[in-house]
């Protein structure tokens, strides 16, 4: 299964969603920070380069084990299992893109956290996401990660260790 779709939450339902989302996001951040090293991981753009070097190392030894989903993912049918990112690849991808989040808020001014929201009829794909919001432009940072997680590991794509730094320079605009 997909991340859930958020597009049918209510505005009282989005605004928990989002809240109960920044409350786990320090302790998802800080854990990262302790496996990586505290200094590797210094909110910097350049820092996604070694950060996603790290995943990528660690994607090509990841077993299959099962496991909690970040919030955000659907449990995926029994028969899908094998064809979906593990739990673990999962729950590696929820906490960097808490912390691409990170990057965004400390570096690019004005970035804040919000709730993605467009009118129903434009079916927007990110309504109701917690996004990082710069100007004009919603950022889904755990959805950057996912989208280079799926690429590397469920379509075979050359793993590229600056590709999160890439994607980060092409959401400034």
């Amino acid at each position: 299964m997909p991340p859930r779709d958020r597009s049918a939450l209510s505005e009282e339902e989005a605004l928990q969603a989002f809240d109960d989302f920044l409350v786990e996001s320090p302790a998802l951040v800080s854990t990262l920070r302790r496996e990586l090293g505290e200094g590797l991981l210094d909110h910097s753009p350049a820092s996604l380069v070694p950060l996603w070097e790290w995943f990528l190392e660690r994607e090509q030894s990841r077993s299959r084990e099962p496991g909690p989903l970040p919030s955000w993912y659907l449990p995926d049918p029994p028969e899908l299992v094998a064809e979906r990112l593990s739990p673990g690849t999962l729950r590696d991808v929820d906490a960097i893109g808490r912390y691409v989040a990170e990057v965004f808020l400390r570096n690019v001014p004005g970035a804040e956290w919000g709730i993605a929201r467009l009118p129903e009829r434009l079916r927007y794909a990110h309504q109701n996401k917690p996004v990082v919001k710069i100007g004009d432009w919603d950022v889904d940072p755990v959805g950057i990660v996912y989208a280079n997680a799926v690429r590397v590991a469920l379509f075979g794509e050359e793993p590229a260790p600056d590709a999160l730094l890439l994607t980060y320079e092409a959401n400034l605009g």
